[in-house]
């Protein structure tokens, strides 16, 4: 099936939102309701010491309400959530680097429904736009040039490190933000404010507040450039010795990036540079710190008329930090096959390399296969 450019972009974002094939069950002069979903089954290795396996948790269903109000105004809302067929039945609950595989402890998966995106949006035609709730942050609309890929996550851009959903950083689908956003023609401008009461994944940290602020500019021959700075402010838990930060401390990630897209072809870049932001122990080999580094990431892609897409992802992270010093790269390739505008098929291989971030020069290679139905 030939797909036009507008699909494929419609496809490469479906992980994001499926809302671009969503169906409007209400509709007035002034009102819409349209629902939303995609079904995912992975079948993959997310970290060497774990076999390969098969999970839906990542399925998602969404509903959107949208309203004109007259003289400008505008309104809408987005509800979404996954994880409500099932959880993956062996999420890693600790593990010693220093033990080894033996050492795993298993968190047993359980049924239960968890808020991906939930937020109201107040759009003026001339004033911009003000937006509340667990949404994409303003980091995101630069730093998500790198938000590429099917089955992993990118790695020197950190969108979704800290517990695969950037909510506790607000890099990426952020927990209790309040954003505003306002385009003069091709330049893009964009400030966030994020509350307290956020937690990150090991319940090491508190966010007392968060902000970001992101600038863009897109020519019209397809090239886009932007940089965003964020910075995370929190409170160390308790007794908590072995987060890599000292009390007083602030996460602070500063990017710069570029995406260039000409008809079929599409290529992305980013530089990072991060304090306190990237984690150590991604790869499981060693304990997980919050450290400095800086990061480089690369992305390129082609989509053959037939619904071939094929693609490659690059990346290096180097650490330079009181508590690490090493670096961390990866080298990815992935085809995916858009057999119609609904359903996606992708594989992909990730070689993982690190060097003296706690266990010594260590490498393996990572795969996975993910089915992407969305409606």
């Amino acid at each position: 099936m030939k797909l036009n450019s507008k699909s494929i972009i419609i496809l490469s974002s479906v992980l994001a939102s499926s809302q671009a094939l969503a169906m409007t069950v209400y509709e007035t002069e002034t009102h819409k309701v349209d629902i939303s979903g995609a079904f995912l089954m992975d079948y993959f290795q997310p970290v060497h010491f774990l076999d390969h396996f098969f999970n839906t948790s990542r399925s998602t269903l969404g509903i959107s309400i949208a309203s004109q109000f007259g003289q400008g105004w505008s309104g809408d809302a987005k509800f979404e959530w996954d994880s409500f067929i099932n959880a993956p039945s062996n999420t890693v609950n600790s593990y010693d680097s220093s033990k080894g595989p033996e050492s795993l402890e298993f968190q047993y998966g359980e049924s239960g429904i968890r808020s991906r995106l939930g937020y109201f949006t107040i759009t003026n035609d001339d004033l911009g736009s003000i937006r509340v709730g667990k949404q994409y942050s303003v980091y995101h609309d630069v730093a998500g040039y790198m938000d590429n890929l099917i089955v992993f996550d990118p790695d020197a851009t950190p969108l979704f490190s800290d517990g695969k959903d950037g909510g506790f950083l607000g890099t990426a689908r952020g927990d209790n933000l309040v954003t505003y956003r306002k385009s003069f023609e091709n330049l893009n401008l964009s400030a966030q404010y994020g509350f307290n009461n956020v937690q990150n994944q090991p319940k090491t940290l508190d966010r007392d507040n968060n902000f970001a602020v992101a600038a863009s500019y897109d020519f019209d021959f397809g090239l886009s450039v932007g940089a965003t700075h964020l910075q995370n402010n929190v409170d160390i838990k308790a007794g908590v010795t072995d987060s890599g930060l000292e009390p007083g401390q602030a996460q602070k990630i500063t990017t710069i990036a570029a995406k260039y897209t000409y008809q079929a072809f599409k290529v992305a870049t980013a530089f990072t540079d991060g304090t306190k932001a990237h984690e150590t122990g991604l790869f499981g080999y060693s304990p997980n710190l919050y450290a400095d580094a800086t990061g480089v990431d690369l992305y390129a892609e082609y989509y053959f008329e037939i619904g071939l897409r094929p693609y490659v992802y690059l990346s290096n992270v180097d650490f330079d930090d009181v508590n690490v010093n090493g670096d961390r790269s990866v080298y990815s390739m992935g085809l995916s096959y858009h057999a119609t505008p609904q359903l996606i098929i992708s594989g992909e291989v990730r070689k993982t390399e690190e060097d003296n971030l706690g266990a010594g020069k260590q490498d393996d290679t990572l795969s996975g296969l993910t089915i992407i139905y969305a409606f």
